[in-house]
């Protein structure tokens, strides 16, 4: 997890996705008064978010790892921030959430349209999420593998979710179509609401 902390700024992919959602949050700022991040690992985006959404009166964080809690909390010292050591899928909250970051989470899990639709129940109405998942990236945690862009956005759209923005950011500095037919990991992250 430490390492990952490190790969956000020196990796183009993991940089060009966090550096969308540092730009891209405020735009998303009004009205939004609870936040909720799953998988929090490295803490980054929720203090992103603790900054920019500095009026909301909740932040939690739901991971099912004890070292990534841990980590999130030693990068912030933000009292709201609530921390939940629990497997979102058996996640019983009641409230609804105004903003949800899913980061890397979907590729993690046998059935990602059951996260995705536990994302679309927790979400308000006029509420927004980022999700973020690799495609072309076979790792032993990868359960499951999105072979392009166009997978995880049909999925999206099949959960319910319209993309409002999104970026796209290969692991390799080649031309996309050699990009395509290498295989070469792809990182996708988008801001949706609910269709």
């Amino acid at each position: 997890m430490h390492g990952l902390v490190f790969a956000q700024f020196f990796w183009p992919e993991q940089y060009r996705r966090f550096k969308f959602f540092c730009e891209n949050l405020s735009g998303y700022r009004s009205g939004v008064r609870s936040y909720l991040e799953i998988g929090g690992g490295h803490g980054l985006y929720i203090n992103e978010a603790v900054r920019v959404f500095n009026e909301c009166a909740c932040f939690d964080l739901v991971d099912i790892s004890a070292t990534s809690i841990e980590l999130a909390r030693g990068l912030s010292c933000e009292p709201r921030i609530r921390y939940m050591l629990k497997n979102i899928l058996e996640f019983d909250e009641v409230r609804q959430y105004d903003f949800i970051t899913l980061g890397e989470v979907l590729e993690h899990l046998e059935r990602p349209q059951e996260l995705l639709s536990k994302v679309r129940n927790l979400l308000s109405p006029g509420g927004h999420a980022f999700i973020s998942t690799p495609a072309n990236a076979p790792m032993v945690d990868h359960i499951y593998l999105f072979r392009n862009s166009d997978e995880i956005k049909s999925m999206l759209n099949e959960a319910g979710f319209t993309v409002e923005r999104e970026v796209m950011q290969y692991a390799a500095d080649l031309p996309e179509k050699r990009c395509i037919t290498l295989k070469i990991a792809l990182m996708f992250g988008a801001i949706v609401s609910k269709a």
